[in-house]
C-alpha cells in the first residue's frame, strides 16, 4: 500500500474529468478503504463522472467550490453532492438473501 494512504486519515480524491478512467484513482480508492480510511471525492468540474471505486466505497462527494461542505466532509458528514449543489442520490448495495 502507499505510505501516503497509510499516513492519512482521509483519503480525498479528486474527481476531474478523466478520473473516472483513470486505473490509478481506483487501485488507490481501494486500497484506502482496505486500510480503513475515510474517502471523500471531491468534484472538479461539473462534467466529470464518478470512478468506479468512489462509488462502492466512498463516505462523501462534495464540490470543490464549497469550502464549509469539503471540510465537513472530511470531518465526518456522510453527503453526497452534485457540483451544481444539488444533493446526488447515492444507491446503496443491498444484501440479497437466499
Amino acid at each position: 500500500m502507499d505510505r501516503n494512504i497509510a499516513w492519512a486519515d482521509v483519503f480525498i480524491a479528486y474527481i476531474t474529468p478523466t478520473a473516472f478512467k483513470s486505473e490509478k484513482m481506483n487501485t488507490d480508492i481501494s486500497n484506502a478503504h482496505k486500510a480503513g480510511k475515510r474517502i471523500v471525492g471531491v468534484w472538479n468540474s461539473t462534467d466529470c463522472r464518478i470512478p468506479t471505486a468512489l462509488d462502492e466505497y466512498g463516505d462523501a462527494l462534495v464540490p470543490l467550490d464549497d469550502d464549509k461542505l469539503v471540510i465537513d466532509a472530511i470531518n465526518g458528514l456522510d453527503v453526497w453532492v452534485k457540483p451544481n449543489g444539488e444533493d446526488a442520490y447515492r444507491q446503496i448495495p443491498r444484501y440479497k438473501g437466499r
